[in-house]
């Protein structure tokens, strides 16, 4: 071995992408000129948070220490000539801030990771090299909130004050997308517009030895002229977003969070000024949206006449803030139907009035639309009898019969609509019209509420399922047993023993096949956490302590597994699942009654001793 040793070149391979609660796998790469001995290789992670504010003598600063790991690679030994890998795992906690450094007038807020590789050399200087480890946060999937309309003032423009309405489509913000969105100025006679700043605001916010400060850390800015815009004009814009834009976080040290500012000139020195809150995703995330909506009419008042007219005529309830009808209609067996109206975009076809209900759950594996070219080639499901509208649509389900059955009822109040989308919980029709017809939408809205109410009457005519037709008279024992209607669509019953409600749902396969029958009891109030138990033949005890129930809450326990596929006991619920489907759905009951026996149990043992 040479007296001159050298140190070797050392290199980290992390993964491209690191989030909280990873299991970071990184790879330390270890390069030698000629064997060198060494001491020990050591892999040290450490994660800071540094806040500081004020200048000079009244500088405050703090740091915090976030995470501290460290992999020992190898003791004693000698690299050889060339390459050496040594490869190294930490396990991040949940909940770590993102990689973030930003400065704002005396406030600066810096989160970072380091991952130092120490080589220890005996009686020779170490070779220490440090590396930048950048913490993501992890992509999300994000439902879009309904568009909306913003403006300094709710109620409208003022006498002669200005006012400016501005409609974003989007408020979860992906970076690297583009923010589009319109804005309409009002009162224009009397207030003479200018350059109007649309910007995306990022705020910082600190706490310093219990003391908080912040400000304005980032900003990204496009400019509009609406000097020669008429009153209440949409004016479209859109603001194309960084692909490095800093997602929205918070920590018990910082946060970031981000507004849309609007900041019209008016009058050539005065501005009018306000913010809407909006979220930074992290990078990669998708958003999307329950329907596509046809962007908001800023300033248009006839819009909202014609709507708030027909709401009041038909039944409905207005809502100006998201341009919607409302209605509701309920069947005391068989639940709430919702029913929603809109305007809505469909792109090169234009505006569409849209027609939704959301009603209870009707478990036929349900599907159906508009069909595609393919899907009218192809062909298949079942149809309505008339030959255009089988021809523009496609429906589905589980069982045709069933199908059949409810169509039946329901096909002469479908016939004159074009069905986009449904299935076992929602229902979509449109009407090419733009929704500035008052009779148009008169005539839409009362369609639709027909719809709905023959839809709510034909669900209780729909056949069983095949696989237990023979088995109705049993199962109309028990719903009238649980003083409830049975759900033949699935074979279900929701009712009630005692006050207490019950539920007995037949589940099944899309091959027309039932897997199983669940028994659900809801408790009137809660039981102690101690005695949550979960249960199936594979594992046995999952979770829970039998050891905590009283001798009779451990017999009915017993009673409740006896040929069960699993039991799961909750806070408010506890739930068995049973071979399906039931010779007799007396069974189902007498296992409802045993939950309800192991509730009263689980409630005598509340206290704190057995």
């Amino acid at each position: 071995m040479s007296l001159i040793k050298t140190r070797p070149k050392v290199r980290l391979v992390l993964p491209t992408h690191v989030f909280p609660g990873d299991e970071v796998r990184a790879e330390v790469l270890l390069d030698a000129r000629r064997p060198v001995e060494v001491g020990a290789v050591s892999a040290t992670l450490e994660g800071y948070g540094y806040v500081a504010t004020g200048a000079g003598e009244h500088r405050r600063s703090q740091r915090r220490h976030l995470v501290g790991m460290r992999a020992d690679l190898t003791g004693p030994a000698e690299l050889p000539k060339g390459r050496t890998k040594m490869p190294c795992i930490f396990r991040l906690p949940q909940g770590l801030p993102p990689t973030y450094d930003a400065t704002a007038g005396t406030v600066t807020v810096r989160v970072a990771y380091e991952i130092t590789v120490h080589v220890d050399i005996p009686w020779w200087p170490d070779r220490k090299v440090t590396f930048v480890m950048v913490m993501q946060r992890r992509p999300e999937r994000r439902l879009q909130p309904d568009k909306k309309i913003f403006s300094p003032n709710p109620e409208g423009p003022r006498r002669q004050e200005a006012h400016i309405e501005v409609a974003l489509d989007d408020t979860l913000i992906v970076p690297g997308g583009t923010l589009r969105g319109q804005l309409a100025p009002y009162n224009v006679a009397y207030n003479r517009y200018g350059r109007t700043e649309l910007a995306l605001v990022g705020f910082q916010r600190v706490q310093v030895r219990g003391r908080a400060a912040g400000g304005e850390a980032l900003r990204y800015t496009i400019t509009k002229d609406l000097s020669q815009v008429g009153e209440a004009e949409a004016v479209p814009f859109a603001m194309k977003l960084p692909d490095r834009l800093p997602p929205t976080f918070s920590s018990e040290l910082c946060q970031l969070q981000w507004s849309f500012e609007t900041k019209a000139r008016y009058d050539f020195v005065r501005n009018l000024t306000f913010q809407v809150p909006v979220e930074v995703l992290p990078s990669g995330s998708q958003t999307k949206r329950r329907q596509r909506q046809a962007p908001l009419v800023i300033g248009s008042e006839r819009i909202r006449t014609i709507w708030s007219t027909v709401a009041q005529q038909h039944g409905f309830t207005y809502d100006e803030e998201r341009g919607t009808l409302h209605a509701t209609e309920r069947d005391a067996d068989l639940g709430e139907t919702d029913i929603t109206i809109r305007r809505e975009h469909r792109g090169a076809e234009g505006i569409f009035l849209s027609g939704s209900l959301a009603y209870p759950a009707l478990q036929l594996g349900l599907d159906g639309g508009s069909a595609s070219s393919l899907r009218r080639v192809v062909g298949g499901g079942v149809t309505i009898g008339d030959e255009r509208w089988d021809r523009d649509h496609y429906l589905t389900s589980r069982e045709h019969a069933q199908l059949r059955s409810l169509l039946q009822p329901v096909s002469a109040h479908l016939l004159p609509l074009r069905l986009y989308d449904i299935d076992d919980t929602s229902l979509t029709v449109h009407h090419r019209d733009a929704g500035q017809s008052p009779k148009q939408l008169q005539w839409f809205a009362q369609a639709t509420r027909h719809l709905a109410r023959a839809l709510s009457r034909a669900r209780a005519r729909v056949v069983p399922p095949a696989a237990m037709a023979e088995l109705r008279p049993a199962w109309e024992v028990l719903a009238r047993r649980l003083d409830a209607p049975l759900q033949t669509t699935c074979m279900a019953v929701e009712g009630r023993i005692d006050a207490t409600e019950v539920r007995i749902v037949t589940e099944w396969a899309q091959d027309e096949t039932p897997t199983h029958t669940t028994v659900e009891v809801r408790f009137r109030d809660p039981i102690a956490d101690r005695f949550r138990l979960a249960w199936d033949p594979t594992d046995g005890l999952r979770r829970g302590d039998l050891e905590q129930l009283s001798p009779s809450a451990r017999a009915r326990w017993q009673t409740l597994l006896e040929g069960a596929l699993a039991v799961d006991v909750e806070r408010d619920h506890l739930v068995v699942v049973l071979p399906a489907p039931s010779p007799d759905p007396a069974l189902l009951y007498q296992r409802a009654e045993a939950g309800l026996a192991l509730y009263a149990a689980l409630m005598a043992g509340q206290g704190p001793y057995r």
